[in-house]
């Protein structure tokens, strides 16, 4: 037998082949488990110490009133701007449909169920205007959602 053939890969058959065997599986058990481990830690300790970008700054709260009233008022005004482009152009269906949903809108931000018939009422004038839309038919859906 020269030197460049190999033997085939035999079992351990002796008890002490077979702890050999075993020891050596363990052993590379071992490395991977612990290669494992020091890669996490590795990854942990990258995140722990990079410097935070402005994204991540702690910037102080605003206070929470202000948020509503500062909503309100843009609700307000989104809602007299869609009532005076209806009294503008009243042939326009998209106009009306838009009206509607800042009525569903507006009842949901206050709480006030006044505000759905006025939904409908702009609906359905936007449902004359408009034949077949998938937006009026969604807008119709968040009205029957909100009620």
């Amino acid at each position: 037998m020269t030197t460049n053939e190999q033997l085939p890969y035999v079992l351990p058959t002796t008890p002490f082949d077979r702890l050999a065997h075993a020891g050596r599986r363990l052993h590379l058990r071992v490395l991977s488990v612990t290669g494992t481990i020091a890669l996490c830690f590795l990854c942990a300790g990258l995140l722990a110490f990079t410097p935070a970008s402005n994204a991540l700054a702690v910037t102080p709260a605003t206070p929470p009133t202000t948020l509503a009233r500062s909503a309100t008022a843009v609700s307000e005004q989104q809602l007299a701007a869609a009532e005076e482009k209806s009294r503008n152009t009243p042939t326009n269906g998209a106009v009306w449909k838009d009206l509607g949903l800042a009525y569903v809108r507006r009842a949901y931000e206050t709480a006030d169920p006044a505000f759905y018939p006025l939904a409908a009422t702009a609906l359905d004038r936007a449902g004359t205007l408009l034949k077949n839309s998938a937006d009026l038919l969604a807008a119709r859906a968040s009205l029957a959602l909100a009620r």
